[in-house]
């Protein structure tokens, strides 16, 4: 038993994204799911065997005010160093797409607290979201690590068709 198993059980842990460091050390983002509330969190190792949990990403943010908000799959910026992805800051921070509904961003120090970007009212601000008459009616959910190019940063998501008047009738 861990210090988070509250976090996690009896549900699990699912949606892992790992990425490198500039040292060798991995980060993963991971959602850790109890049957009651989805938190998006954070582990680092050495080795990709022992794992070191850092518990939900937002559980300091705002003072707590997003520490049972539902959140998962976690895609940290990188970009490409020797043929590798490796997180990359940018003007000094890491940042990652994360979501399951709508696509949102968040920002780090130190990979393991993250603050969700808000708008000027307090409230979560989305970058991507489901669009009516297309794939995506239902929901956006970041996937992979997001990729820092010369022609700025890729980002591939899932998404899935609605069930209603919204959906891409062209699609299942």
């Amino acid at each position: 038993s861990d210090k988070f198993i509250k976090y996690e059980y009896p549900g699990g842990i699912e949606d892992p994204r790992i990425v490198e460091l500039e040292d060798g050390t991995y980060v993963v983002c991971y959602s850790a799911w109890n049957r009651d509330v989805c938190r998006l969190s954070v582990a680092f190792s050495k080795d990709l065997i022992h794992w070191d949990k850092q518990g939900p990403a937002f559980l300091k943010a705002y003072n707590g005010k997003f520490q049972n908000l539902w959140s998962k799959s976690g895609a940290i910026v990188t970009q490409m160093v020797n043929g590798k992805q490796i997180a990359v800051k940018i003007k000094g921070k890491y940042w990652m797409y994360w979501g399951d509904l709508n696509i949102n961003l968040a920002w780090s120090d130190n990979l393991s607290d993250w603050n969700p970007l808000v708008d000027e009212k307090g409230e979560l601000k989305y970058v991507v979201g489901p669009r009516k008459l297309k794939f995506d009616s239902e929901l956006a959910e970041s996937g992979p690590p997001a990729l820092l190019t010369d022609k700025g940063i890729m980002l591939i998501y899932n998404g899935k068709n609605a069930l209603d008047d919204n959906s891409d009738p062209s699609l299942p």
